[in-house]
């Protein structure tokens, strides 16, 4: 769920949510946690990139027990992807709170792209046998 405060853009806007199966960008030492998507703005039909709000917006994000299989939920975070310096960081994300009994994670974000729920850790990656 995303949530769009009064003074979060200054013009209408369309904001396209995109979910993606795995991340665009992968990174060695971080595990994803089930979740990545693309959030873009769109004034008038024309993609605003990059696009920064006025004020954050808030997301909430949800994940199940098998989304964390295998990792500390704890060290679950939202990251972002800076095609800048071609690597996920946590500009712009602010953790609001995180519930681990009930599996979700709030956050602020000050900027559109590409996201992902995380954690540090390298994938297990399994050898694929065919007969």
């Amino acid at each position: 769920m995303i949530h769009f405060p009064a003074g979060a853009i200054d013009s209408p806007a369309t904001f396209v949510y995109q979910p993606l199966h795995t991340p665009y960008h992968g990174e060695r030492g971080l595990v994803f946690a089930g979740q990545s998507f693309t959030l873009e703005a769109y004034i008038n039909g024309e993609h605003l990139s990059p696009f920064v709000f006025d004020t954050p917006i808030t997301a909430i994000f949800t994940y199940t027990n098998a989304d964390v299989a295998g990792i500390d939920e704890a060290d679950l975070q939202l990251l972002t992807y800076d095609t800048a310096t071609g690597s996920w960081t946590t500009d712009g994300i602010t953790v609001i709170e995180h519930n681990l009994d009930e599996n979700y994670l709030v956050v602020t974000l000050a900027h559109l792209t590409e996201f992902a729920v995380t954690a540090p850790g390298d994938p297990l990656f399994l050898p694929i046998i065919t007969q």
